[in-house]
C-alpha cells in the first residue's frame, strides 16, 4: 500500500527554485500546477510524487496473523481438540498461500514480508511437530530432525548477517517443498485423528517428509558453505 508523504511539497519547492536560479517564485495553485508540468515536459521527466511504502500492507498483515494463529493451533491441540486445531491449521495455510500470492499481484513486496513469511512457517511447524510428539502422534525423531533443520538454518542466518558475509533467503524448490509436505502431513494427521482413522496409513507420507527435510537443509547448508567459499576466494 503506498501513502501520500507529505514531503512532496517540499520536492515541489526544490524543483522550482532550482529551475528559477534559487530564487522560488510566488504562483497561485492553478500557474504551479502549469508550471510544474511545463518542466516536467522540459526535463523529460514524468513527475511522480515521492511515497511512503508501508510495511504492514496486506501481504505482511496475513502473516502476522499466522504467527498470532500458532499459540492458538497449539492451545487447542495440548487440551486435545482437535478439529479446531485442524481449522486454525487450515486457516494458517490459507494465509500462507494468500500473502505471496498478494504481494505478486499487488506489487507489495517488502524485505520485511521477505524475513516474516518464512520465519511465520518455521515456527507453525515446529510447534505443530512439537505438539504432536508430545501427544504421542508423531516419532521424536522425526521432531528432532524437523527441530534441527530450523535451528541450523536460523543460527546460519545469524551467523551471516554478524559476519556481514552475503545471504541469499530466497527459498529453494526443496524449501518450498519441505513446507507443503510438513503441513500436508500435519493436516492429515489431524484430520485422521478427528476422524478416528489409523494415523500409521500415513507412515509413508511421514517418510517422504523426512526425507525432504532432510535434503532441503543439507542443500541450504551446501549453498551457505559455497556462498561462504567464494567470498573467501
Amino acid at each position: 500500500m503506498l501513502l501520500r508523504c507529505d514531503t512532496a511539497v517540499f520536492c515541489n519547492a526544490v524543483h522550482y527554485k532550482r529551475a528559477w536560479g534559487g530564487v522560488q517564485p510566488r504562483l497561485t495553485r492553478s500557474e504551479g500546477r502549469s508550471y510544474h508540468a511545463a518542466f516536467s515536459a522540459d526535463t523529460g521527466r514524468r513527475h511522480i510524487p515521492p511515497v511512503c511504502r508501508k510495511r504492514m500492507n496486506i501481504p505482511n498483515s496475513l502473516t502476522t496473523l499466522r504467527i498470532l494463529l500458532i499459540p492458538v493451533f497449539v492451545g487447542f491441540l495440548v487440551y486435545e481438540q482437535v478439529d479446531r486445531a485442524l481449522l486454525v491449521l487450515v486457516i494458517a495455510g490459507l494465509t500462507d498461500a494468500l500473502d505471496g500470492t498478494v504481494a505478486r499481484i499487488i506489487n507489495q513486496r517488502t524485505r520485511l514480508g521477505a524475513i516474516l513469511d518464512p520465519l511465520a512457517d518455521k515456527l507453525l511447524m515446529v510447534s505443530g511437530f512439537v505438539a504432536l510428539s508430545a501427544l504421542h502422534l508423531i516419532p521424536s525423531w522425526v521432531v528432532i530432525l524437523v527441530v534441527s533443520r530450523d535451528f541450523i538454518l536460523i543460527v546460519g542466518t545469524l551467523v551471516a548477517r554478524l559476519t556481514e558475509s552475503p545471504l541469499d533467503i530466497t527459498p529453494t524448490v526443496l524449501g518450498k517443498a519441505t513446507t507443503v509436505f510438513q503441513l500436508s502431513y500435519l493436516v492429515l494427521i489431524l484430520l485422521f485423528r478427528a476422524t478416528s482413522r489409523d494415523v500409521a496409513q500415513l507412515d509413508p507420507l511421514l517418510y517422504a517428509t523426512a526425507a525432504v527435510t532432510l535434503a532441503s537443509g543439507l542443500h541450504y547448508l551446501y549453498r551457505g558453505f559455497l556462498r561462504v567459499s567464494t567470498r573467501d576466494i
